[in-house]
């Protein structure tokens, strides 16, 4: 038989399952000829759907043993992908390679989520007259799903956050050394995926610690159908599945909690006591159960911040474009970071040469008017390579190679917003170099220290 009992806040939960699948779809169809991390992305999004998914079948109470044995199957394993699925699409997207084949990091999914199949089927297949095996196995299922959710899968989450925030920081600083633009490229927007898994984290534990009690009372107890009925003296909002505690009656344990089945209002019954014929009924029974008000805050809460995740980082994981870096250019951005290195005779002077070059071209063909300006088409131009200009940039004007490049812009523009032209101040900054109005604004401030806007008031008066 299959009882479901349906809450009014499962519908945010559908909703957000709903919503986790649609932008698996989305991305699967329209960045489907594109590279790999879009698949690591949109599986990152299906498992946070099952995720969700499981704690609304668990809302339902579903009565029915297939549906646990296949939520079992699925959460365990699907909790210890999300860490790697993470990393593996920013790893994708910040071009970084640490030599590991992408199957190691699902190894403890793979190796827990078959042995907790192998036991699963084990307890299934077992004949109802090997109850004591069948405990000894449920038992050795829980230790392992329990640890694996808890010790496995924060440890492994606390190593990906780390090398994802560590990578980020290298990509951003790489990013600085070889584009003279920040869109498209800076991949801010991973800092919202990586802490709103970080909350979504916190959330799981916070949804399974924050639980308030209801406490009643009741001296009314009689036998019913092998179990023990018990009625409360004023109306609960207990239903079947329940789980309630009971202080003050002998056959009970007061450390668990047991399942009860509703009967009305007022009554329950729980399955797994027997009653007790001598028991004085004249003696107060405490009943304490999880307090519902609260149980539907925190999950409303939760599902409302994994909807919200999953609208912001779906959205941008549609939007991002693949960042192409040839891998020999790759590999000079490793030397980017020698400021404080020695250079030898020979050095100064190629290095000397480089910087006259650079500076006649930048002031007779102001190459930085072009907005998809990368340090590989300006060394290209330079008849050097990418890393020697760099670390010219980097020692005799101490300056990334991005903030070199919009300095001469901003300068630019200075004459451009005092020229009293009719363009607004978007199109002057696109004529200048920049993608944006937001980078020009951002730029302008940095170098200046004052906006585009308060500079030309201040020049007009």
């Amino acid at each position: 038989m299959l009882e479901i009992n349906f809450s009014i806040y499962n519908l945010l939960s559908v909703l957000t399952c709903f919503v986790g699948f649609l932008y698996a779809f989305q991305i699967t169809t329209l960045k489907k000829n594109e590279s790999k991390d879009t698949k690591y992305f949109t599986w990152f999004l299906v498992s946070l759907a099952f995720i969700v998914l499981f704690f609304f079948l668990v809302d339902l109470n579903i009565k029915f043993r297939s549906i646990t044995i296949v939520v079992l199957l699925l959460v365990v394993p699907l909790s210890l992908v999300l860490g790697p699925l993470m990393w593996l699409y920013i790893r994708q997207l910040i071009s970084f390679e640490n030599g590991k084949r992408p199957i190691i990091h699902f190894l403890p999914a793979i190796i827990v989520g078959a042995l907790v199949s192998i036991l699963s089927i084990t307890v299934v297949a077992l004949p109802k007259e090997d109850q004591a095996l069948k405990k000894i196995i449920i038992d050795i299922l829980t230790i392992i799903a329990l640890g694996s959710l808890v010790v496995v899968f924060l440890i492994q989450n606390a190593i990906y956050i780390f090398l994802s925030i560590k990578g980020y920081r290298q990509h951003k600083r790489k990013m600085e050394q070889i584009y003279s633009y920040s869109e498209e490229v800076d991949l801010s927007w991973l800092k919202i995926l990586v802490f709103g898994y970080v909350f979504f984290i916190v959330g799981m534990v916070l949804v399974n610690v924050i639980k308030g009690e209801n406490v009643s009372s009741t001296h009314k107890i009689s036998s019913y159908k092998k179990g023990v009925k018990i009625q409360t003296n004023s109306v609960n909002d207990l239903i079947t599945g329940d789980k309630v505690s009971l202080t003050g009656y002998e056959q009970a344990d007061k450390d668990v909690r047991y399942k009860i089945v509703r009967l009305n209002s007022k009554t329950f019954y729980v399955p797994e006591l027997a009653y007790n014929p001598t028991y004085n009924s004249l003696k107060e029974i405490i009943i304490k159960s999880p307090d519902k008000k609260i149980s539907a805050i925190t999950n409303i809460f939760f599902n409302l911040i994994i909807l919200l995740y999953i609208i912001y980082s779906g959205q941008h994981a549609i939007k991002q474009k693949t960042i192409l870096v040839l891998e020999n250019e790759a590999n000079e951005s490793d030397s980017f970071d020698e400021k404080d290195k020695v250079l030898s005779e020979s050095q100064r002077l190629i290095f000397e040469k480089i910087k006259e070059d650079l500076l006649v071209v930048i002031k007779t063909e102001k190459p930085y008017l072009d907005q998809n300006l990368n340090i590989f088409t300006l060394a290209k131009r330079l008849n050097t390579n990418s890393k020697y200009l760099s670390q010219v940039i980097n020692h005799e004007f101490d300056k990334s190679f991005v903030h070199f490049v919009n300095e001469y812009r901003v300068e630019e523009a200075k004459a451009v917003l005092l020229s009293n032209n009719n363009y607004t101040i978007e199109a002057q900054s696109q004529m200048v170099g920049f993608k944006s109005k937001s980078a020009f604004n951002s730029a302008f401030k940095r170098h200046t220290g004052q906006t585009p806007s308060l500079f030309i008031q201040g020049s007009r008066k």
